[in-house]
């Protein structure tokens, strides 16, 4: 739960930037901008990189799990009917 609070800016000339573990470093309204306009490219090319990896995984399961359901049919027919199973 959030609580708004009004407010205003002393400095709007600079901003703190999060550089990781805890770290922050006082930039120019321009630095923070092309600062985080890299993190974002950064992201963005690693997210291009990453999706036909995720595609290529998504099509393994869904081959595993088509595998496995075929197999638990064969099973169950054949103690149905009384067909032995291959394995």
């Amino acid at each position: 739960m959030s609580d708004v609070r009004p407010g205003t800016l002393e400095n709007t000339k600079s901003v703190l930037v999060n550089i990781g573990t805890g770290y922050y470093v006082e930039k120019s309204l321009k630095e923070g901008e092309e600062y985080f306009g890299r993190k974002v490219g950064l992201v963005t090319k690693q997210l291009e990189l990453l999706q036909p990896k995720l595609v290529e995984k998504h099509k393994l399961r869904q081959a595993v799990q088509d595998m496995l359901t075929a197999k638990v049919q064969a099973q169950m027919q054949a103690q149905l009917g009384g067909i032995p199973t291959k394995t």
